[in-house]
């Protein structure tokens, strides 16, 4: 875990702050600089994701809706 941590600590994008219930703990913040790149990453994805069923019709779009409900049902029983 460490060292997922260490880039967006360096890039100024979170910080590690002491874990005030655990003494040997740290616990990781986004800083105003992380919050913001989420926040961009958010509006990015969702524009990208918008645009992912715009070659399917309508139909096509419901029959992908519905195959992918199917999906996500199988799975969900085998955890």
């Amino acid at each position: 875990m460490v060292h997922i941590v260490d880039d967006p600590e360096r890039q100024g994008l979170a910080e590690r702050r002491r874990d005030e219930c655990d003494r040997h703990g740290h616990a990781v913040h986004l800083t105003p600089s992380g919050r913001e790149r989420l926040a961009a990453a958010a509006t990015t994805t969702d524009r990208v994701m918008a645009g992912l069923p715009a070659p399917l019709s309508a139909g096509d779009r419901r029959n992908l809706h519905g195959l992918l409900a199917r999906f996500l049902e199988h799975t969900a029983g085998t955890e």
